[in-house]
């Protein structure tokens, strides 16, 4: 066995260990390398990994984008982030473009310059690293750093969307972009939901997950993380209740608007967890019609668009 050990040689580098481990499970691209043809090519096999192995995106800290659009819409979130000088600064980053040959011309210029590397790859492995029959409309794929935050409070936080055990990985996805796109603050993911840099919920995210700060654990640590940012709790009640449906017209008067909170959604088929009700209080969406519920990503967007009120200035 090797260890690493620090420059002053006193006590082992966790740091290099890291280092060396993510190495050992990404193969190397020499830099002169800049097209990649082979379907078997390691890299090629490495990227189609990351893709479809939670357990090595997990290892390396790393996912792709597929398709040219989120490429785009991720490039463009760096380039606000650089202008701004965003305080939020977990940014990630393109550590590869990969663009179809004889393609170059239709991503952007943007992309191209923000990424670590540009490497052009034939027809046959795009088709491996996007996992298609044919890559008939993937002009461009991007292997990404993702996204660390070790700390909420070091950002300004009013709006956080919590997910408990949401497993349908197009539901995650769908409400990382409507959160994104309603402007919360984050997404806190309970132990037992989704991957948010899978391969389907990335597709539904459209990348928003590299995009809105994103943290998963126990619900211990998501009671932990309200009580610090001293929010208000509120969990999505699947049973017809008067008082829920109330509270949910309450909670959008000017007077509680500007207050913190924490919106949990559960499964459609579980709900949220009984404990949950001991600090969340519920809220319901009125549905006068005949259906009983509604699909999760739905209510969830409902509820945010609801509860979100007006970012101050």
């Amino acid at each position: 066995m090797r260890l690493w050990w620090s420059p002053a040689g006193t006590r082992p580098s966790f740091r290099a260990f890291a280092r060396a481990r993510e190495e050992s499970l990404r193969p190397p691209l020499p830099l002169h390398v800049d097209r990649l043809t082979s379907a078997s090519n390691a890299y090629v096999r490495h990227v189609a990994k990351l893709r479809a192995q939670r357990s090595h995106r997990e290892a390396l800290g790393a996912t792709v984008l597929v398709g040219s659009a989120p490429v785009e819409e991720f490039a463009c979130h760096l380039a606000r982030l650089d202008i701004a000088n965003d305080a939020r600064g977990f940014p990630g980053s393109i550590r590869t473009l990969f663009c179809l040959e004889n393609a170059n011309e239709e991503i952007s210029a943007r992309a191209r310059d923000l990424a670590n590397r540009v490497v052009h790859v034939s027809a046959a492995a795009m088709d491996r690293m996007a996992g298609l029959v044919s890559s008939e409309g993937v002009l461009a794929m991007a292997e990404v750093d993702v996204p660390r935050l070790d700390r909420w409070e070091t950002i300004r936080t009013r709006r956080i969307l919590a997910l408990d055990r949401v497993q349908d990985p197009g539901n995650v996805g769908t409400l990382l972009r409507t959160a994104s796109a309603l402007g919360w603050d984050g997404a806190f993911l309970v132990d037992g939901c989704a991957d948010v840099f899978g391969e389907k919920a990335m597709r539904a995210s459209r990348g928003a997950s590299l995009r809105l700060p994103t943290r998963s654990g126990t619900f211990e640590e998501l009671l932990k993380l309200v009580e610090a940012l001293d929010m208000d709790a509120y969990a999505a009640d699947a049973i017809p209740d008067v008082e829920a449906e109330a509270r949910l017209s309450q909670r959008q008067s000017s007077h509680v608007v500007a207050r913190p909170l924490c919106l949990l959604l559960g499964s459609e088929g579980m709900g949220v967890r009984k404990e949950a009700w001991r600090r969340f209080e519920p809220v319901r969406i009125p549905m006068p019609g005949l259906e009983e519920s509604l699909n999760v990503a739905v209510a969830g967007g409902i509820l945010m668009h609801r509860l979100g009120g007006t970012k101050p200035n």
